[in-house]
């Protein structure tokens, strides 16, 4: 004992030593977060990861999934998340899959819709009855239509 007091090491638990440098809704978006800090050998942990992972909607409560990184490590971690989120933002593919039947638009992107009657269904009967569908929306006047053109029919269960 008198040996760790007079080299002044520290004693405290690592995490005391933790602060968070994101958080995230979904638990893969975390896993996410953590594997780039951990490709650039900076170590990473999450915080409520599993009760997020399993009580998904316990994530808005809880304040998401949090990476957190040695206090030491904030200002590049940060550095790091912040130009991912930047570089995937101006990645985002501009969908121009058809025309707004509305407005004429190009600028248009599938929107899946129905979520929350499926969701109201599972919960109160215990399976959704309702299935999401995808539409088209337009980013310009929000009009949301069926695509009916064939290049976006399913077709998967041809056989060759």
């Amino acid at each position: 004992m008198d040996d760790l007091q007079s080299e002044n090491i520290k004693t405290e638990p690592l995490y005391e030593q933790l602060v968070t440098v994101g958080a995230f809704i979904m638990p893969y978006e975390a896993d996410i977060a953590r594997s780039l800090l951990e490709s650039e050998e900076i170590p990473a942990f999450l915080m409520d990861y599993h009760t997020i992972y399993i009580k998904w909607f316990y994530s808005l409560a809880l304040g998401g999934v949090k990476v957190q990184v040695h206090e030491n490590d904030f200002a590049l971690a940060n550095e790091i998340i912040q130009g991912a989120l930047l570089e995937g933002q101006h990645q985002e593919k501009e969908y121009t899959e058809g025309i707004c039947p509305n407005c004429g638009s190009t600028r248009t992107s599938p929107a899946v819709l129905g979520r929350q009657w499926a969701v109201l269904t599972w919960l109160v009967l215990g399976m959704p009855l309702i299935w999401p569908w995808i539409r088209l929306r337009c980013s310009e006047c929000r009009h949301t239509w069926r695509d009916l053109s064939p290049s976006s029919k399913d077709t998967s269960d041809k056989v060759n």
